[in-house]
C-alpha cells in the first residue's frame, strides 16, 4: 500500500508491526520509551543519572564506550536488541521504520508516536 493512501493509524500500526518484527517485544518497549516526551525537570534527571558517580568512574564509562564502538565497526552489528544500547536501538529502529515505509512515513510515524 501506498504510504499517502495510508490513514495516521495504519502508518502508526504499520510502524509497530515493523518494530516488532525488527527488535522484538523488549526492543520495542525499549524503542518507545526514548520517544517518550521529555520531563522538562532536567536537574532532577541530572542528579538521578550521576548520583554516586564520581569524574574517574564517568571517564572509564567513557573509555569503555569508546572500546565497545571501536570494536563494533570491526564486527558486524548485533542481531539482538538485548546486546544494543538505548541509541543503537533507536537508530536501529528508525532506519527499519525508514527503510520500509520511507522518510515520509517515518516522520508521520513519529508524529503519532509523540503527539507532535
Amino acid at each position: 500500500m501506498n504510504i499517502r493512501e495510508m490513514t495516521d493509524n495504519e502508518v502508526y500500526e504499520r510502524g509497530l508491526e515493523i518494530l516488532l518484527d525488527k527488535l522484538g517485544h523488549a526492543g520495542t518497549i525499549r524503542f518507545l520509551e526514548q520517544c517518550a516526551p521529555a520531563t522538562g525537570d532536567y536537574t532532577a534527571e541530572r542528579h538521578k543519572w550521576l548520583d554516586s558517580l564520581d569524574m574517574e568512574t564517568i571517564m572509564q564509562g567513557i573509555q569503555a564506550l569508546r572500546q565497545k564502538k571501536q570494536e563494533m565497526q570491526k564486527n558486524e552489528p548485533p542481531k539482538d536488541a538485548s546486546e544494543m544500547t538505548d541509541i543503537e536501538v533507536y537508530r536501529f529502529g528508525l532506519s527499519a521504520i525508514s527503510g520500509k515505509l520511507g522518510p515520509a512515513g517515518q516522520m508521520r510515524f513519529l508524529r503519532q508516536l509523540t503527539g507532535c
